[in-house]
């Protein structure tokens, strides 16, 4: 064998050799896109899901702005106006992309009275969105996280006054890997009897 047999020999077999990793990577680019589209629809399915619930579910939106809202859950003693454990609070780290809900969970070791005492009753005139980074402090004002790779939020109401709004839609931004996906959803609160803000 000459030195020039043996040379087109090792290039045909380096050329079979680079084909062979083409053909890897194509397929393992295929897996992982697969696998991102995946986990995409699971992380859709379930913040929108949610998210939906946690609004449907709901009196009354107090607050709602870029990237958070405020939720009255329920009047649990009547009195026409939410307690700290009637709140919910939703928010998207900025950074992290990442979707948590807040709630009041006492603890159990709590007395009635230490309960009664920490469970203040705002008015519906009340600024939420400045009164839960204080909230947020309270080992009682628990975080939840709903999901994560969430890069965009955005809410819009069916009135200018968010605790006279019915309807929320909702527009969710999701990123896994290189893949990208927007999510849009709405829902009804069940608070028909709220007019301009106020009880009826």
């Amino acid at each position: 064998m000459t030195i020039f047999e043996l040379l087109i020999a090792l290039s045909a077999t380096a050329l079979i050799g680079m084909a062979i990793a083409s053909m890897l990577f194509a397929t393992t680019h295929g897996t992982e896109s697969s696998k991102d589209m995946r986990v995409l629809v699971v992380k859709e399915r379930t913040v929108t899901g949610r998210l939906a619930a946690a609004i449907r579910s709901s009196k009354m939106i107090l607050s709602s702005g870029g990237d958070y809202m405020v939720l009255w859950m329920y009047d649990t003693d009547g009195s026409g106006k939410p307690n700290r454990d009637e709140i919910r609070y939703i928010e998207r780290v900025n950074g992290s992309g990442e979707l948590w809900s807040y709630t009041v969970d006492w603890p159990d070791a709590w007395s009635t009275d230490t309960i009664s005492s920490n469970n203040t009753e705002y008015e519906l005139t009340a600024n939420f969105a400045s009164l839960i980074p204080a909230l947020k402090t309270q080992s009682w004002f628990v975080g939840e996280k709903w999901g994560t790779g969430v890069s965009a939020w955005t809410t819009a109401l069916n009135d200018t006054d968010a605790q006279a709004a019915t309807l929320a839609s909702y527009r969710l931004t999701f990123t896994a890997g290189d893949l990208s996906d927007l999510a849009v959803g709405a829902a009804a609160l069940r608070n028909s009897g709220v007019v301009g803000g106020t009880l009826n």
